[in-house]
């Protein structure tokens, strides 16, 4: 009997040996980054095959696809743009690699430049910054309604 008692013991402790193990693990594996391809950039090869002056946008779209970003009203280049982020557990994701190709047309859709940039020629720029000037922020909503009621007069009321 006092056999079956000890088996009982050590099956005990090895299911919590197995279950501190297991935490351990899920602990180390949560800690651990986790990547994030986004986009697509043409590879070297295929850039090599067009040529700056004869080839047109129309045989860029066909070789690569459209991209993701053009320029303004669909005349402007072309922006192919690929970005690999990291995302850590407790920490805020970041952008490790972003490759840029910028290919350039003229007036005729002929290709007149190929662009290549990465995230060490990229400035950290503001696209668009729109700025409200608010009223007076300390009134609430209600106490403008009624900040309006002593405001009215009867010969605003008769137009």
């Amino acid at each position: 009997m006092n056999q079956r008692k000890g088996a009982a013991v050590s099956a005990g402790s090895f299911g919590l040996k197995s279950a501190l193990i297991g935490l351990a693990l899920l602990a180390l594996d949560s800690c651990s980054p986790q990547f994030r391809n986004h986009g697509y950039v043409p590879d070297e090869t295929g850039l090599a095959t067009l040529v700056v002056g004869v080839d047109t946008r129309a045989e860029v779209d066909e070789a690569f696809g459209a991209p993701a970003m053009s320029g303004m009203q669909g005349a402007g280049g072309y922006y192919y743009v690929h970005t690999r982020v990291r995302h850590m557990t407790y920490k805020e994701a970041a952008v490790i690699e972003r490759n840029v190709v910028a290919i350039s047309f003229d007036d005729e859709d002929v290709l007149t430049n190929i662009g290549r940039y990465s995230l060490k020629d990229g400035k950290v720029i503001t696209l668009s910054r729109r700025v409200t000037k608010g009223g007076d922020v300390n009134k609430g909503v209600l106490s403008q309604l009624f900040a309006n009621i002593g405001n009215i007069s009867a010969g605003s009321l008769l137009e």
